[in-house]
């Protein structure tokens, strides 16, 4: 199975980057994605995930 950081593993939520503010394209989609997991999914293993999991 392919993981892509632009859908939620977990909700299949639809996630866009973040706002263009001079970072490369994948580290704004990286910040939403793990934003949008403290938000919606704040018990996730993934949160507690070393750095080089992403």
């Amino acid at each position: 199975m392919e993981t892509t950081l632009s859908k939620c593993s977990e909700c299949g939520a639809s996630i866009d980057p973040l706002p263009d503010d001079g970072f490369t394209r994948y580290a704004r989609l990286v910040a939403a994605y793990l934003d949008h997991f403290a938000e919606e999914h704040p018990d996730h293993d993934l949160l507690d995930a070393p750095e080089v999991h992403l």
